[in-house]
């Protein structure tokens, strides 16, 4: 397999690449070319990451990994939010997302840094074959707005929280 996983800091993001990050996202975010890169402008920091698997010079999945600030019931935090994670939907099913966020995984282990990702109920047993796990709380917030969904986390030595509140969407 001619497979290679590139990292790139949204600071250091050419048009190619957007190109490359939009084409995978639009595939399940039905959004308008501009609206996606006001969504990236405007959400994914200059440090923040972004990472393509690529299979053949072809992007076949991708995510981000943003530096969140976090309370953890009352506690301020660091930690980084996964998201945007998407596979080319020709090519679904040969593992490339379990590739994707597994290798990321390898990184947070190195860094001894922990993770959280927002995640809807469908994708609930993607995410536990990766190793993440579903959080419990009673309250969570993103960007001081209220958030329903689920939250899971990797690295994390706790999985239940009163409050799980994060600065910004990722």
């Amino acid at each position: 397999m001619d497979q290679q996983i590139v990292t790139i800091k949204q600071s250091g993001l050419r048009d190619s690449d957007y190109d490359k990050i939009i084409n995978l996202k639009s595939q399940y975010w039905k959004y308008a070319y501009e609206s996606q890169i006001k969504w990236i402008n405007d959400n994914i920091c200059d440090d923040d990451i972004h990472v393509l698997l690529y299979d053949h010079n072809h992007a076949a999945a991708y995510l981000t990994i943003c530096h969140l600030e976090c309370i953890m019931d009352g506690r301020e935090n660091k930690a980084y939010g996964i998201g945007s994670v998407c596979v080319d939907q020709m090519l679904r099913g040969r593992g490339y997302g379990i590739r994707l966020v597994k290798k990321v995984n390898e990184m947070l282990i190195e860094m001894d840094e922990y993770a959280f990702l927002l995640c809807r109920p469908e994708l609930i047993s993607f995410y536990k074959k990766c190793g993440w796990y579903e959080i419990k709380s009673n309250k969570i917030m993103v960007n001081n707005r209220n958030y329903n969904e689920i939250v899971m986390s990797f690295n994390c030595d706790l999985n239940e929280f009163k409050s799980l509140l994060f600065n910004k969407n990722f």
